[in-house]
Formats: structure tokens, sequence, C-alpha cells
């Protein structure tokens, strides 16, 4: 719709915009907030340009470093995912948002400044990757089996829980990535298959990921193999995330079965 395609195209700019002022900012100096994690200039430059740009939408803004009120239409925003790995001086980060109406994500953006590609979806059109004027549709790889599935493990997040279901599937080769943006895009490329959270995230960690690797083929559920629920209790899924390059009954009856078990 005409409405949508331009919330996108606002998306796009506000994005970019965005990644530009964090390339900007020379420092790599952070605080700590109210929950021990670090927040650095880069981070509050960009989280000013996406409220203010897509303020302009008439849309509230909940942001990582701004949170408002639950509501139907409301835009998640993660101003700077992957803090950590900027800190370090690792490209490892993105920018990220998804416009949630009516309990589903349909509109989702993640940029990578470093690299300056563009991952989008819209709901039902599909998910892409737009790098130096080529756009390339974006499809999951069709990996079903365990042992041959690539599995994404968290950088600085990876917890004994996630290494004891990873040893307990019996999962392939695991590839090191740090946001978790980045991480879903990499399943939606088709560059590996499963990425899995037990200890749970964020809205705005995951909804404009969700879009893009659904839009790709791909699947992304709680731990107990249930669709996430928009808006979250408090913002956040608790209930640990299952990102697939594929919906995979064995992989997700062993999720809820880990699950039930350290729960």
């Amino acid at each position: 719709m005409a409405g949508e395609r331009s919330e996108l195209q606002a998306l796009a700019g506000a994005l970019q915009t965005a990644g530009d002022a964090i390339l900007k900012v020379r420092s790599r100096a952070f605080s700590l907030k109210r929950d021990k994690s670090p927040v650095t200039a880069a981070d509050l430059a960009s989280s000013k340009i996406l409220e203010r740009e897509l303020s302009k939408t008439g849309i509230p803004v909940c942001s990582e470093e701004r949170r408002v009120r639950a509501a139907k239409e409301m835009w998640f925003v993660d101003p700077l995912d992957g803090t950590k790995n900027y800190i370090e001086g690792n490209p490892g980060y993105c920018v990220m948002a998804g416009l949630l109406r009516n309990g589903k994500i349909v509109i989702a953006g993640i940029y990578v400044p470093s690299t300056r590609e563009l991952y989008y979806a819209e709901l039902g059109k599909g998910a892409f990757l737009l790098k130096g004027g080529k756009r390339t549709r974006l499809k999951a790889s069709g990996r079903t089996r365990p042992s041959l599935l690539r599995v994404i493990k968290s950088r600085h997040h990876h917890t004994a829980t996630d290494e004891a279901f990873i040893k307990r599937a019996g999962l392939g080769r695991q590839i090191g990535i740090g946001s978790a943006g980045l991480k879903l895009c990499a399943i939606a490329s088709g560059k590996a298959e499963l990425y899995v959270n037990f200890d749970g995230l964020w809205a705005w960690d995951i909804a404009g990921p969700q879009l893009v690797l659904e839009e790709a083929g791909g699947s992304v559920t709680d731990a107990t193999g249930h669709a996430l629920r928009y808006p979250p209790a408090g913002m956040r899924f608790a209930g640990g995330i299952i990102a697939l390059n594929k919906a995979n009954a064995e992989i997700l009856s062993l999720a809820k079965k880990h699950w039930k078990e350290i729960k």
C-alpha cells in the first residue's frame, strides 16, 4: 500500500542517516546504564536521529534508549545493535527497526554502517538486501539435518544453557556473530541456519530481524515453538528465541524439552 511504501522509505532513510552519524563518532568511550549494559555517544546520536525521523510518520517510537507505553501501532528501534562490538572496534554492529501494526511486524529494516548494506522486508512481500544500488532477494537455506546446521554463537551473550543445547542437538559448525540483527540476517542470507537464545531478547532486538528472516523463508519462535506475541510484557520476550532457516520440528521439539528442563 502507498502508506506502507512511504513508511518503508522513511525507515530506510532514517536508518542510513543514523548509520552515517555512527561512523562520524570517533570516541569508543562508554558509560553503563542501570541494567549495566554499555551506552556510547554513537548510541545516543543514532537514537536521536531515528526518533526524530520516524516520529514524522505519526507513529510512536519505542527505542532501547527511550521506551514508551505499548500501543497497537509503534516502531521498535535499536539505534546501535552490537554496542560491545562497536566499543571494541569490531564492525559487527547495525541500526535496525520494525513497525508493529495490530500485533504483527509489517515493515523492517537493518542497516550495516560499515558495509552500507540495507536489509529490509515488508510483510508478505519478501526480504531483500540493497547494496551498491543492487537489490538481491534473500532466501534462507533448505538444510534440515541437525548435524548440517550452521549455528550462530553470540560473541558476548552466549550462555552455558545455549551451549548445552547445541551439544544436545548435535549441531554442526558454529559461527561467531555479535549482533542479534546480523545473526538473523545471516540466516536469511543462507549463511547459517540456527540461532538459539534461552535468555530472551527485548522487542527492539528482534522485531526488525524477525520479519526479514521470516520473509526469507525462515522461522522465529519462542523456546517452546510458539509465535512471538507483540507487544510483549515489559517489552521483553522472556521465553527464549529460536531462529531457524525454516520450520524444523526436530529442533523445535528438542528446544521445548530443553526449556522445560531449565525452567
